[in-house]
């Protein structure tokens, strides 16, 4: 009787500890590449506090960006571009603001010196080479979706999913990326200024800056970030658009309340506020 006992008690524990086991989720973290070549310091500081708290959730960080950390962070390993090219800081005088609409209209020329050099120099760089001979596999690539794709021709060596970014609202070529509407006639283009209730003459000059940024990509940006990433990565590299056509997700750092409603489709989340930290709470202060 006794031993009956003790088998039925045995059995019980062993169903229970298999059900446990059953319930228990199983936890495994995401090898993640951050890619982040643009070297202006008010994008990477959107972009980081995401990044420093994945790391702290327990995923694996490789970051490839201008900006390493100043102390180590567990879980969080740094590529380093400083030295490539130029920091972007405090270079955007405010009274550029006020250019005229037809010098707005041209600033797709001014995005393409700055990010075919950031191409030559980053891509060429040491820390790169290093980082494509390794051969490395990731889960997921994040990046910023800003100027140029040369470096998205990473994935060729790295796998994985794709995610972009963007430090504010998008200009004018990401949203064909992840075929987001973005009719002219009623959506205004970022690079010059229009609300969304247009008369008929702000209508045709948003059509005309929304041409020409998007032949202009296309010609000075798409076509160099696509030679520079067979040059340097590897002479089989796929089109880049191959890549960011099949983006998984595009994270917006915007909010319809201060730039307007506009459509999406559902891989387009507006997270406006995503670089917030946690709040502090102001001090007292007595005598008043």
């Amino acid at each position: 009787m006794h031993s009956l006992s003790c088998s039925i008690l045995h059995k019980g524990v062993v169903i229970i500890l298999l059900i446990t086991l059953l319930l228990v989720n199983y936890v495994s973290p995401y090898r993640i590449l951050g890619v982040f070549p643009h070297a202006g310091k008010s994008h990477f500081d959107v972009f980081e506090p995401m990044f420093l708290e994945l790391a702290k959730k327990g995923h694996n960080i490789t970051m490839i960006s201008h900006f390493p950390q100043k102390k180590l962070v567990p879980g969080y390993y740094d590529i380093s571009l400083a030295g490539t090219t130029k920091i972007l800081v405090n270079v955007l005088p405010f009274g550029i603001m006020g250019n005229s609409k037809l010098s707005r209209i041209f600033h797709v020329f001014d995005l393409a010196i700055l990010t075919n050099h950031v191409c030559e120099s980053g891509l060429n760089s040491q820390p790169i080479q290093d980082f494509i001979r390794r051969n490395e596999k990731y889960d997921v690539v994040i990046t910023e979706f800003f100027t140029t794709n040369c470096f998205v021709g990473l994935m060729h060596v790295t796998g994985g999913s794709l995610i972009g970014l963007t430090s504010g609202g998008m200009i004018p070529w990401i949203s064909d990326f992840l075929g987001t509407p973005d009719h002219p006639s009623y959506i205004p283009s970022l690079f010059i200024g229009h609300s969304d209730k247009m008369n008929f003459i702000d209508k045709i000059e948003n059509t005309l800056i929304y041409l020409v940024s998007k032949i202009g990509y296309i010609v000075w940006i798409d076509r160099p970030a696509n030679a520079y990433a067979r040059k340097y990565i590897h002479p089989t590299v796929s089109e880049l658009n191959t890549y960011v056509f099949n983006a998984s997700l595009l994270l917006t750092n915007v909010h319809h309340t201060l730039h307007g409603p506009r459509p999406h489709t559902s891989s387009v989340i507006e997270v406006g506020g995503m670089h917030l930290k946690k709040v502090k709470k102001l001090p007292q202060v007595f005598g008043f």
